[in-house]
């Protein structure tokens, strides 16, 4: 059936035209714009009304018509025909959405927003829904377009992410999600497609970073209150440009101020050189606001810090605490039995990482990683070596598995040195001994690197550091004055008054031995000296005492005054505590905010490094400067509404909670792979000393005897050469003889048997109760008649030797049969069984079964 057309044809169209090839299609043109179309009413509806849908939204339409158009569109018009896509009568559209009530859900869900939409966003939705999706028997072709549309933009966003080597994780961030939202809000625009390359790299940047300052005029007041530090790193980018960069820290953030280009044209960069931006950073913040400029401990940076403390008396520098620990374990690391280890230790992490089938091997065992040394990262000797004892029996498993057996490379030189490192418990024991001392620094280190308020804790936590490290005992005496010399010679040159003055103020460290803490009460005078003005010295003293006696202020009897939890929170503490002692609390305060290291400013290096890349390589420092600036303080400031306290260090939950690598104890009983280990290692260790020796030959057979079993011993040895030699070499011909007595046990065999991996392949049956003692009078008959031997070949003495071993060495005895195959000098097959014995014998003290007699003898013929 032909419909009706539609009024708006002949209201707002010219030059209307039936479309002779569709029936409800007319040619028309837009009075207001001009521009032609064919289509029917939705779309004419569409484009007058400013929604825009299939068809471009009218620009050029006054607001009054087109918000009349929308209105009909939503009201219930008698005089309009409710069968024309677009309009609706109000029946109509309660019987779609009593109909279509999921359909509508899910529109809604997709394209309403969230209830933080502004009232005229919220209008415009609901005219867009009523205008496209309410019509009815249109409500489903109109969530179909919908979905449409939405497949298509996945489409595009995928293909974006893909074709600009985009991370996936970027999909998950809050900004994306911003910007996408804000996209689909813009509605259908031909034209636009975004800033432009030239508007983005001037215009845009220059805006947001008027817009961010404006947003950090609240925390520049907040400067005023808890005073600031001022924090200097410098750092050399991928053109080898050298840039310092200048921020400005305080317990609400850290706050990106600038970033300086130095070295230009070959120029040295000097204190002065460097004291002059940092001036000119102390009179932007405000000198009176400034408590401390910390960098780190170049000689540069110590002339700047006397230039500075030249001109503002009451703004001290201090060296950055995080470089100088760090600069302590360098130390620990160049003595002699240290280095000796930590070299060792770099060489097993270098075999392993470089060799990719030995690497392979090696995370067939383990999921963790092995870690490589980086000198530009902190405490990067605890990392290499902490990762390392982690992954010791990942290791040990490698080096003793059937894939480094068949490994072609398993034979050479560097290969059997680095099996041996592996397998040698002193090894191990001196990178545990190496881990217990500096462990503390670690910790110690790892609170300096923490953003905040941190200064009040440095001399508290150095304490407690050489505390520890007194108190290790994996090391010797000697060792361990020479790593505390280190440590105090470190600490006796990055200690200032400012350090002292903090500790005595934090309330979490407040105690009756602070009385007779000379070291805190001497930097507690020589800090007010510098910083508090001399009418005031007698009041800050006198308000210190009463803080010390617990007096003098009502809300000491507050019930949570002297809760732990209020005291492990300086500023918390002192905010609500603390505002009795007038002069004190400000100082207090300024004092306890601050940072004491420049640990900041090696993070914003990261911002430098993945702006400035390999492939974006091209930006001027300046422009880089204006990319990290918006970069690093938009992260700070979407950050401080999610603050629910001041960043502080809770020294509680802070120093327990420190990764502590294990280390135990010497009283600690070895396992049995333990000692399997052990075992082996000095196995090999046996062969390379036979490796220097001759070479010789020998014929290993079974002989009758006294002893009850098959009795395995030399045969007889040929010398290679003019000397005669004491080499074994691998057995060749093997020879036994039955026993009636023994003839029911070597019809079946006596233990489980297994396989060359250590699979177990059958089930022992019971054996006979009867046990064995060894005694004296069990030694070999040498006048014995061996007209009855007969030859044996090698691998069925081998099964018969696996059947009678215990069974705690099968699996590694086969193991190291194969490991042996093919050494002419290696220790014989049965000659190890021997040795296996006679450690089991010792160790365990016990009898053994009378099958195994024949294995004890062998311990007469090849002493281990």
């Amino acid at each position: 059936m032909v419909r009706e057309k539609h009024e708006a044809f002949d209201l707002h169209c010219v030059g209307v035209e039936k479309d002779t090839k569709k029936s409800n299609s007319h040619h028309w043109t837009c009075k207001y714009c001009g521009k032609r179309y064919t289509s029917g009413a939705t779309r004419l509806l569409q484009h007058i009304s400013k929604l825009g849908g299939q068809v471009a939204a009218c620009k050029e339409i006054p607001d009054h018509i087109a918000s009349e158009i929308r209105q009909k569109m939503m009201g219930s018009p008698s005089t309009l025909p409710t069968s024309v896509r677009g309009y609706a009568s109000h029946s109509s559209r309660a019987t779609v959405s009593t109909s279509s009530h999921e359909e509508e859900s899910h529109f809604h869900d997709s394209n309403v927003g969230s209830s933080s939409q502004s009232p005229l966003q919220r209008e415009s939705q609901s005219m867009r829904q009523s205008g496209l999706g309410q019509a009815p028997g249109h409500v489903r072709s109109s969530l179909t377009w919908i979905k449409e549309k939405q497949k298509i933009a996945d489409i595009e966003i995928a293909r974006t992410v893909i074709m600009e080597n985009l991370s996936f994780n970027l999909l998950n961030s809050n900004q994306w999600k911003t910007m996408v939202k804000a996209i689909s809000e813009v509605g259908p625009c031909q034209g636009w497609s975004g800033p432009s390359y030239s508007d983005m790299r001037t215009t845009k940047i220059d805006e947001e970073k008027k817009r961010i300052d404006l947003s950090l005029a609240p925390m520049r007041e907040k400067w005023f209150r808890y005073g600031c530090t001022i924090l200097s790193d410098g750092w050399r980018d991928r053109k080898n440009r050298g840039i310092i960069n200048i921020l400005v820290s305080c317990p609400i953030g850290t706050f990106f101020l600038r970033a300086v280009e130095v070295g230009k044209k070959g120029k040295k960069t000097t204190g002065v050189f460097i004291y002059r931006h940092i001036k000119k950073a102390i009179e932007e913040v405000g000198s009176s606001n400034v408590v401390q400029v910390v960098t780190d401990n170049a000689s540069n940076c110590r002339h700047m810090g006397q230039l500075l403390e030249g001109e503002y008396p009451h703004i001290v520098w201090t060296p950055c605490a995080t470089h100088c620990l760090d600069l302590l374990m360098e130390d620990i690391g160049k003595l002699t039995w240290v280095k000796a280890c930590t070299l060792q230790a770099s060489n097993i992490v270098t075999f392993f990482t470089q060799k990719v089938k030995v690497l392979a091997m090696f995370r067939e065992h383990s999921k963790l990683e092995i870690k490589k040394p980086a000198t530009t990262r902190f405490a990067y000797m605890w990392i290499v070596l902490s990762r390392l004892l982690e992954v010791k029996v990942p290791l040990r498993q490698t080096v003793v598995s059937t894939f480094w057996i068949e490994w072609d490379e398993s034979t050479s030189e560097e290969s059997k040195s680095m099996q041996r490192l592996c397998l040698d418990e002193s090894f191990w024991d001196g990178v545990r001994a190496i881990l217990g001392v500096i462990t503390p620094i670690y910790k110690a280190l790892r609170m300096t690197d923490c953003e905040g308020a941190t200064l009040g804790l440095l001399i508290h936590i150095m304490r407690r550091a050489m505390q520890e490290m007194r108190e290790c005992t994996l090391v010797t005496e000697e060792q361990r004055d020479e790593v505390l010399e280190a440590t105090m010679r470190r600490w006796t040159w990055m200690h200032r008054p400012i350090h002292g003055f903090a500790g005595l103020l934090h309330p979490a460290f407040k105690s009756t031995r602070l009385y007779d803490d000379v070291e805190l009460l001497s930097d507690r005078l020589q800090y007010m000296s510098r910083v508090v003005p001399t009418h005031l010295h007698n009041d800050m003293l006198e308000q210190i005492n009463c803080y010390m006696d617990e007096r003098g202020n009502p809300a000491f009897l507050f019930p949570t005054c002297w809760d732990r939890e209020s005291m492990v929170k300086p500023l918390f503490w002192w905010q609500n505590f603390g505002f009795a002692f007038t002069t004190l609390f400000t100082y207090a305060l300024k004092v306890l905010s601050q940072d004491c290291s420049s640990g900041a400013c090696e993070r914003n290096w990261s911002a430098f490094s993945l702006i400035h890349t390999k492939v974006r390589n091209r930006l001027s420092p300046h422009q880089m400067e204006k990319l990290i600036y918006c970069r690093t303080n938009l992260k700070m400031l979407q950050n401080i509404p999610n603050m629910e306290t001041l960043k502080q260090v809770n020294v509680d939950k802070f120093w327990p909670s420190v990764k502590d690598t294990p280390l135990p104890s010497h009283d600690v009983p070895q396992d049995e792979e333990e000692l399997l280990f052990a075992d082996l290692y000095r196995e090999l260790c046996s062969i390379d000393v036979r490796q220097t020796r001759g070479h010789s030959r020998r014929r290993v057979r079974g002989v009758r005897g006294r002893g009850k079993g098959l009795i395995i011993r030399r045969a007889s040895t040929t010398s290679h050469g003019d000397g005669a030699s004491t080499s074994r070499a691998p057995a060749s011909t093997y020879t036994r003889r039955q026993r009636s007595t023994l003839s029911s046990l070597q019809q079946l065999p006596l233990s489980p048997r297994f396989d060359d991996e250590g699979n177990l392949i059958s089930d022992p049956p019971t054996p006979p109760s009867s046990t064995y003692e060894m005694t004296s009078s069990d030694s070999l008959d040498e006048n014995s008649d061996d007209s009855d031997i007969d030859e044996m070949d090698d691998d069925s003495l081998v099964q018969t030797i696996l059947n009678g071993l215990p069974n705690l060495y099968q699996s590694f005895v086969s193991t190291l049969r194969l490991m042996m195959k093919g050494n002419p000098n290696a220790l014989s097959f049965e000659e190890l069984v021997s040795v296996l014995l006679q450690e089991d014998q010792s160790r365990k003290n016990t009898s053994i079964h009378a099958d195994q007699v024949h294995y004890a003898c062998c311990r007469s013929n090849f002493p281990g």
